[in-house]
Formats: structure tokens, C-alpha cells, sequence
């Protein structure tokens, strides 16, 4: 008689039902908790901050737009370094 152990333990079975409870609870456009995105206008006070610029993305765009025309350009794989001061 063999004996196996299982391949998911208890834990693992629980954090898996915990993940798929929070994915269904997620709102499909803003990702926020379904309950509180779609509540009756009066009972929920929603406000849209101004956007933050993504400094990293700034130069990506910047040094990627400098290289489009090069030959092989589209094979360049491109990253990012970010250091504080």
C-alpha cells in the first residue's frame, strides 16, 4: 500500500479559497470591493484624485522614441533604473 501526501495542505486549500473569495469580490473596472464601487450614490462618497507622473515612464517613452527608427529597433528590450537621490 502506498501512502501519499497530499498536494495541497490545509493551509494551502484556505489561502486558495481566501484568494478566489477576494478575486470574485473585485470589481472588473476599477478593482475595488465590488460592494462599495456599485453601493447607492448617498450611502458612498467617490472622489478621483489628480494622476501622479510615472518618472520612469517619461524616459522610457523618451529613450525609446529615440531609437524607433533604428534598424532593429523593435528587438531592443528596454528597462528601467530607478535611484533615489
Amino acid at each position: 500500500m502506498t501512502c501519499r501526501e497530499p498536494e495541497w495542505s490545509d493551509d494551502d486549500r484556505a489561502w486558495m479559497l481566501a484568494l478566489a473569495y477576494y478575486r470574485d469580490t473585485r470589481c472588473p473596472l476599477c478593482g475595488g470591493d465590488i460592494r462599495d464601487c456599485t453601493a447607492p450614490e448617498d450611502d458612498v462618497v467617490v472622489t478621483v484624485p489628480p494622476p501622479r507622473r510615472c518618472l520612469a515612464t517619461d524616459e522610457l517613452r523618451l529613450a525609446t522614441d529615440q531609437h524607433k527608427d533604428k534598424p532593429g529597433a523593435g528587438a531592443l528590450l528596454w528597462r528601467t533604473e530607478v535611484r533615489r537621490r
